[in-house]
């Protein structure tokens, strides 16, 4: 009995520790501007898509979106390349 309840509080503790590593990459992505967001080959409303999509690719699993650029781009184009607009 008490095997079964430290493996269910072990469950709940690492649900718990994922969804705020998720929440966590979550917005550290919406603190990107647009053009950093641009150059990894996302937009923001593709930002759950990506992490969630991280989350339960079993090859990147224990990767995460904090190498989200170095992995396949969300578009089958490849990353949107953005010319800088910036005054001189």
């Amino acid at each position: 009995m008490k095997r079964h309840l430290y493996e269910f509080g072990r469950q709940v503790q690492n649900r718990i520790s994922t969804w705020l590593k998720t929440r966590r990459d979550i917005a550290e992505l919406y603190a990107l501007d647009d053009e950093s967001l641009a150059d990894i080959g996302i937009t923001r409303a593709d930002i759950p898509y990506a992490v969630y999509r991280r989350r339960s690719d079993r090859r990147c699993r224990s990767a995460g979106v904090r190498n989200l650029a170095s992995k396949r781009p969300l578009h089958s184009a490849g990353p949107v390349m953005v010319e800088s607009s910036k005054r001189k």
